[in-house]
């Protein structure tokens, strides 16, 4: 049941993160991840995309490799999901390290944490959806109605 939810959610903009923690069977998490093979229904309708990321806590060394784990499909699920909904098809080809911004006044991030990434890539992506209020104004959240930004480390 809960594979047919998660491919009845294909085109929605979503993005399930799952967390084993101890030592029990997570077989049928890392069955939900998918990362093998694409998930099927119970009535054999395949899911076109990657939705979900399991990552088993006792797997990750600390917080941060947790953190980075967890995280590290969001901006491909994402700009997937755009693609698929014909929203960005421009940026699907999209090297989400290409859109770190250099620091005022400094170098491009050579080892840019996990988030940083997301934010940034975030931000590009709802950019280039022209969500943004004016030209030097972070973009707006269509669904918060809030600033998106700016974010800091």
């Amino acid at each position: 049941k809960t594979i047919d939810i998660v491919v009845s959610m294909e085109k929605d903009p979503i993005s399930i993160i799952i967390v084993g923690v101890g030592g029990g069977d997570f077989s049928a998490m890392e069955r939900l991840d998918g990362d093998g093979d694409a998930l099927s229904s119970s009535t054999g309708k395949q899911c076109n995309r990657d939705l979900v990321q399991f990552v088993h806590m006792d797997d990750c060394a600390n917080g941060d490799v947790l953190a980075q784990e967890l995280l590290e499909e969001v901006p491909d699920q994402f700009m997937h999901w755009a693609d698929s909904s014909g929203l960005v098809t421009q940026y699907s080809n999209l090297n989400f390290l290409d859109v770190l911004e250099k620091p005022e006044g400094g170098p491009q991030s050579a080892d840019p944490r996990p988030g940083e990434i997301i934010r940034r890539t975030s931000l590009s992506a709802v950019s280039s959806l022209g969500l943004g209020s004016q030209a030097g104004t972070p973009p707006r959240s269509p669904l918060l109605g809030t600033n998106l930004g700016p974010f800091s480390r």
